[in-house]
Formats: structure tokens, sequence, C-alpha cells
């Protein structure tokens, strides 16, 4: 509400007590009425109407070579619904846009990632986008996910120069490249994880993968983790690699490709140390447990979801604190995890592999300026959340977990339930 001081040259001040003059009790009414229509200001909250929920990936994970060379650069812009120059049928505009879309990083954690940076380039959509995000629903944080309006869109991916120049400021040849071109019906109140890949690695062709995801349809215990697993490679991508290894020795480790089916397995290790390496101690009753086949599919359906008890140690905090790290391996069908002789540095092509997910990956980017791991598949930070919460510096919390394989990558999502925010005690 507005504030007024009102000064008369023709009427004395009133004194402390006195009631006021008539001329100011003629005046009341009216003062009442400029406060109510001219003191307070309409405040208008921008909503999206029947929202769904959308998270976008560059999984376009390739790089630059004299063996691709003609193939588009990987640095994408998104547009939903686009508009076209009616005589050069140049897309000018669209309902939503993406831009400065560059590669995906190994791990998407559960809070937006670099919402706060002030930098051009995004990892993910919508990542620093000044744009309305997802609520909490079913007890999950999806600020990670950008609200959009349910019903039927166009999404057309056009790669773009690798500078600072926003995508509809460039030059109108700059904006013909189309990598993905897709119409996709959104239904109100759903989750879609969308990624751009690559169907087949001797083709420069790529596609649109959607993913409707069904985590918040289900029922979760807050003691254990949750992880599913998918193989998004590309078609043929093992012999590829194995192509360009022999131009190239050096640009291929052979631990990172695996097969097109290949079981998983995971073991529990403590203890886990964001300040260093982490602890090689299996827990017991947790050393290779079968968990399932993961078989290469761009197919959209919903991988199942596995457990991993939260505190499989012997727990001295009350359930407050958790440092049990993860390792999932990933062996050929031919081979028994029992009788397994191999090591993570056995070459072994496409037979073995693992990934290693624990606190240590940040010591690792800190000491080794983002080298995580020289084995498997690296590391990714640990499927346990540990952050402050209510009056605990450091409380562990569940996750519901996407393993996803693509071309010698491996990317880890994770959404959390909401926490107590710290009191400061």
């Amino acid at each position: 509400m507005g504030h007024f001081d009102i000064i008369s040259n023709e009427q004395a001040p009133t004194l402390p007590g006195d009631a006021p003059s008539q001329p100011l009790r003629s005046l009341l009414p009216v003062l009442v009425l400029l406060l109510i229509f001219t003191g307070c200001t309409k405040v208008d909250y921008n909503s999206v109407p029947s929202p769904s929920y959308l998270r976008v990936f560059n999984s376009l994970n390739y790089t630059t070579t004299i063996a691709n060379k003609d193939q588009p650069p990987p640095f994408l812009t998104m547009v939903i619904d686009p508009t076209y120059d009616s005589a050069s049928h140049v897309v000018t505009g669209g309902s939503v846009v993406g831009d400065f879309l560059d590669a995906r990083l190994g791990y998407a954690p559960p809070a937006p990632n670099n919402a706060g940076s002030t930098s051009l380039i995004n990892n993910e959509y919508p990542g620093n986008a000044k744009v309305l995000t997802a609520p909490i629903l079913n007890g999950f944080d999806l600020s990670s996910w950008a609200e959009i309006i349910s019903g039927k869109h166009r999404f057309v991916f056009y790669s773009r120069p690798r500078n600072q120049t926003a995508f509809f400021q460039l030059p109108a040849a700059s904006r013909t490249v189309v990598l993905a071109d897709s119409t996709i019906n959104m239904i109100q109140g759903e989750i879609y994880t969308m990624e751009v890949l690559q169907p087949d690695a001797y083709n420069s062709h790529t596609q649109l993968y959607i993913r409707q995801e069904q985590f918040q349809h289900q029922a979760f215990a807050d003691s254990l983790l949750y992880v599913n697993f998918y193989n998004l490679s590309s078609a043929n991508y093992m012999s590829y690699a194995v192509a360009a290894a022999l131009d190239a020795p050096n640009a291929y480790n052979n631990t990172r490709v695996i097969r097109d089916t290949m079981n998983v397995y995971y073991s529990l290790f403590q203890p886990d140390n964001i300040n260093g390496p982490a602890g090689n101690n299996y827990i017991p009753g947790y050393k290779n447990i079968y968990l399932t086949s993961l078989i290469r599919s761009l197919q959209p359906s919903i991988a199942p979801y596995f457990s991993i008890p939260l505190f499989a140690a012997a727990d001295t905090t009350g359930g407050i604190l958790s440092q049990e790290w993860e390792l999932f391996t990933f062996l050929s069908p031919a081979y028994q995890m029992p009788d397994n002789p191999f090591s993570s540095q056995t070459a072994i092509t496409g037979s073995f592999s693992t990934l290693q997910c624990t606190d240590s990956y940040y010591w690792l980017a800190r000491q080794n300026g983002g080298s995580f791991g020289t084995g498997g598949m690296g590391e990714t930070p640990n499927l346990a959340i540990t952050t402050a919460s209510g009056k605990y510096h450091a409380r562990s919390f569940a996750t519901v977990s996407t393993v996803e394989y693509i071309n010698s990558q491996v990317y880890v999502m994770s959404v959390q339930r909401v926490y107590a925010p710290p009191t400061g005690d």
C-alpha cells in the first residue's frame, strides 16, 4: 500500500492528541479511496495453463575429427512450434526457444543445473533459462523440468555456430541445419525427458528421443535408493569405436565400450569421503548382486527401477548419515560374475566395465581437472545425496536415479524428495 504525507499551508499543524480539523475530516473518505485505488499495485503472476513438464539434453557426444568433419557441430538450438518467413522459409521464431544447448554433463543433479549461471551456454534445458519450472509433485522436487503448455507441439532442433550470437540474430543461412524435427502430444501433468541422439554411428542422421517418466506415479521408500538403466548408444557404435581406435589408439579406451547386451551387478563399499579417494571395503552381503540385463535400445519404454539400501552397513548415526558408495559392474552374458577374472584394467573389449558412484568424484575433479578415474566408465557422484537439513549439517537422502550409457559416455540423472531446510543450529 502507498503512504501519503499531507501538508497544508493554510492549516496549522495538529498537535499530538488533537482531533483532526474539519477540513481534514472531510477529506478522509477521499484519502481512503486514493489509498485503495492508487496506493495498491496489482501484481500479475506468470503461469502456464494445464502444464506438462520438460527436460532436454543434447546427448550428441561425438567430437569433430577428420572422419566426421562434414557432420553439423553438436551445438544446438531448440525451437518449439517454430514460425517461418513466408518467402525464404527460414525459421524466425517459436513459442519456446532453448538456445546455446551444449553437450550434457555427466551428472544431472536434483537441483536445477547452473540455474544461477550468467553464461549463455546451457548443458540442458531449462538449465539457466528464465522460465517457469515444475513444482513439487508426489514429493519430488521437479525444479529441473520446465513447465510447458500441454498438448501437441512441434520440436525442431537446429545445429548452430559455436559463438555468442543469439540464434535469431544469426544470418538466415546459419538457421537452416535441422537435426531433429518431431511432433509430440504432451499430456497434462506428465514428466518428459527429451534427448537428441545419433541412431547409427556410421550415419550423421540424428533423432529425437522422448521418455515419459513414471517415477512420480510410483511409491518409493525413503530408506532405499532406486536406479534404472538405459543403453541409448548408436547402432554399430562398437565396431565404429574399434575402427577409430586403429587410427587413433590414444583416443580409444576399450573398457569404456560395452556390448549391446550386458548384465548389471552392484556392490556397496565404505567409507565414502568427499575430501579424498573412497574406501574400498565391501559391505558384507552386498558384493556383485545381480540387478538386470541391459539391452541397447532407442525405444522410449520405461526401464524398471531397482532398489539398493541407503544404510546397508552398520549404522551408528540413527539413520542420519550414510557413507556407503555404489559400484555398478557391466558384464557380458558370456561370463558369470562368480568366475569373473577381470579387473577394470583388463582389455576385454566390450565384455566388462564398471561405474563408481562416489563423493570422491568431487575430489578427483579438483585434483585431476575433471578426469574421473582411469578404469571402466569412470565415476559420477554418489546416488545418495548428503546435504544440510533441519538441525543436521549433513544428512543423507535417497534418490531415484537413471544411469544412461551413450557411446562410451555414462550419464546419471537423479531426482530427490524434498527435505527440511537448514535451521542454522
